[in-house]
């Protein structure tokens, strides 16, 4: 979101605006006041709260917000540069350029409110700090104030203001603190033969998981042959096809998630040190 707000501050600024719209239902917020307001007065530039675009205009009374959610994505056009047929918000400026907003998504999440810049504040009210500007005692502070999961905890908008799903993951990763990279990432590490070490002790983790339903079940038919239950009197063919299922039956497995932290329970220290230190 920074690096768009850099690309677009200088291109926005450069020329008055000639058109504003048009904008779809969905996307479009506010309606007063109306977006033909814009026309003939020209952006300051581009600037950024949280996950949301300001560009407020140069005569200080209105203000351009734009929030993107997930699959919205902002492009400048060039003078006589092509673009989509149907965005979902432009902007044409006296030189020709365009800015215009693309939601490739069913539903429309993306959004664009015309605001005073009174009512963009109140807008913006509930955000946390920026997370660029945070020092270690000020991000340790915040950390402090409530015990949750950090991931959604760094994603919460009202703690800290901008950090997205893949930042969050970014962090933790580089933190150490999540298996999870980014996919640049692992693409990286895949094309150079590298992984990382938790990568190791999930597959020993699946390993000793298989390991210990193999013998749940192995364990389960020897009862099962010896069991007083099928050397008993004689019983009606819808008794023994239920007593046949309940010894027969796989034991039930773990459910997803949760299913590696049981393998780690599973299996011995000498099991595990041995499939953490082995090869893929």
């Amino acid at each position: 979101m920074e690096a768009w707000r850099r690309a677009l501050n200088d291109p926005v600024s450069a020329f008055p605006i000639a058109k504003a719209g048009p904008a779809h239902i969905a996307t479009l917020k506010t309606f007063d006041p109306p977006l033909a307001a814009l026309e003939g007065r020209k952006l300051l530039g581009a600037e950024r709260r949280g996950k949301r675009l300001l560009f407020p205009t140069e005569d200080g009374e209105l203000v351009l917000l734009v929030h993107l959610m997930t699959s919205g994505r902002l492009k400048l056009l060039a003078a006589g540069e092509s673009g989509p047929k149907t965005p979902a918000f432009a902007l044409e400026f006296l030189g020709g350029s365009k800015l215009v907003l693309t939601e490739a998504a069913k539903r429309k999440r993306a959004g664009v409110w015309l605001l005073t810049p009174e009512a963009a504040a109140a807008e913006l009210e509930h955000l946390g700090p920026e997370a660029l500007g945070l020092g270690p005692a000020e991000l340790g502070e915040i950390m402090r104030r409530e015990s949750r999961r950090l991931h959604p905890y760094l994603r919460n908008q009202h703690a800290i203001a901008g950090i997205g799903r893949a930042w969050a993951n970014e962090i933790l990763h580089a933190a150490k603190l999540s298996p999870y990279a980014l996919s640049t990432d692992l693409a990286t590490r895949r094309s150079s033969g590298s992984r990382p070490p938790w990568t190791k002790s999930y597959a020993a983790g699946s390993r000793c998981a298989k390991q210990a339903r193999r013998t749940s079940e192995r364990t389960a038919s020897t009862t099962g042959s010896g069991s007083p239950a099928t050397s008993a009197a004689p019983r009606s063919p819808r008794s023994i096809s239920r007593s046949t299922r309940s010894i027969t039956a796989p034991p039930a497995r773990p459910r997803a998630g949760s299913s590696r932290i049981a393998a780690f329970h599973a299996c011995s220290d000498n099991d595990l040190t041995t499939a953490l230190h082995s090869g893929p």
